[in-house]
């Protein structure tokens, strides 16, 4: 096991970005190392990459390892709120 990754997250990241996001999550579980999401320049975030990232947390958080969503933009604050995931990703007080 490494250091802390990080994923950083599109710009748009919705469903033409899933399957490489996917990938990168997917590698990150497997390395088992704590992980940085990157949420800084989302400007557009939808439904598939707020399930994506809500099942990488939880199969991370089931091996007790650590994942957190850090300097999210507002437009990733809005879309989660939107979707009903703000508690679940640790938004509370961001912005």
């Amino acid at each position: 096991m490494s250091g802390r990754s990080v994923v950083k997250l599109d710009r748009n990241s919705g469903i033409a970005t899933a399957e490489e996001l996917g990938r990168r999550l997917e590698e990150s579980f497997q390395n088992g190392a704590p992980t940085s999401i990157d949420a800084s320049e989302v400007e557009r975030v939808d439904t598939t990459t707020v399930q994506l990232l809500y099942s990488f947390m939880r199969s991370m958080g089931e091996l007790g390892m650590d994942v957190s969503i850090v300097q999210p933009s507002e437009s990733f604050i809005v879309g989660a709120q939107r979707l009903g995931f703000t508690e679940l990703f640790k938004l509370e007080g961001s912005k």
